[in-house]
C-alpha cells in the first residue's frame, strides 16, 4: 500500500495541511463563540487555523508520521563515503549500533563482481550471497521486522562490480521506492 502512495506523498501532505488548517479554524471557531470581543474572536480563528495547519505539517514533515521518515527526501543517493578502513574493518558509526535486543538501522549489501559471482549472486548480506529476487525479498522482510531499518549502504571493494553497474542502480532504485535512503561505499586506493 505504501508503494502505491509514494508518488502522491506531496499532495498528500499538503491536503493534510489543508485540513490541519480547517480543522484549526473550526476549534477557533468554537472557541470564538465563547467570547464577545471582535478582536479576540479573530485571533482565535486565525491562530486556531495557523496552530492546524503547523502541527500537522510537523506530523507529516518532521515527525516521521506517513509514509516516510524524519528525512527531507532530497538526497540522490550517490554519495560516496570517505573513511580509509573498509566496512568490514570499521565499526558501526554510532547511529548505527544496535543496543542489546535493537536492530541496526543500516543494512550493508556488499557488491560482488568477477570470478566472485557464482550463479548471478551479485549481492552479499551478513556474508550470505543473494541473486536480485532473493536480495529484493530478504530486503523487505528486514523492513518488516526492523522498524530501526532506514539506510542501505552499498560496499565495494577491489573485486566489486563498477558502481554504475546495472546492478547497483536497481538496489539504489529498490531503496527510493520503499522509502530507504541509500548510500554508497568506496575505499580509498580504489579506482572506481
Amino acid at each position: 500500500m505504501m508503494e502505491m502512495l509514494a508518488p502522491y506523498w506531496s499532495a498528500l501532505r499538503i491536503v493534510a495541511v489543508v485540513f490541519g488548517v480547517l480543522a484549526g479554524a473550526i476549534v477557533g471557531r468554537v472557541l470564538a463563540s465563547l467570547t464577545r470581543r471582535g478582536k479576540v474572536r479573530a485571533s482565535l480563528i486565525i491562530g486556531g487555523a495557523g496552530a492546524g495547519g503547523v502541527a500537522l505539517w510537523l506530523a507529516f514533515s518532521h515527525l516521521g508520521i506517513g509514509l516516510g521518515g524524519p528525512g527531507t527526501g532530497t538526497g540522490s543517493g550517490n554519495e560516496v563515503a570517505q573513511s580509509s578502513t573498509s566496512p568490514s574493518q570499521s565499526s558501526p558509526a554510532p547511529s548505527e549500533k544496535s543496543s542489546a535486543g535493537q536492530r541496526p538501522e543500516v543494512v550493508h549489501v556488499r557488491m560482488l563482481g568477477g570470478s566472485a559471482v557464482k550463479d548471478n549472486r551479485i549481492y552479499v548480506l551478513d556474508g550470505q550471497p543473494y541473486t536480485w529476487d532473493a536480495l529484493q525479498a530478504r530486503l523487505a522482510a528486514e523492513q518488516g521486522q526492523n522498524p530501526n531499518f532506514r539506510t542501505i549502504e552499498i560496499d565495494f571493494q577491489a573485486d566489486s562490480v563498477d558502481p554504475e553497474n546495472p546492478a547497483v542502480q536497481r538496489l539504489k532504485d529498490w531503496a527510493i521506492q520503499h522509502q530507504l535512503g541509500c548510500r554508497t561505499y568506496v575505499p580509498p586506493g580504489i579506482g572506481k
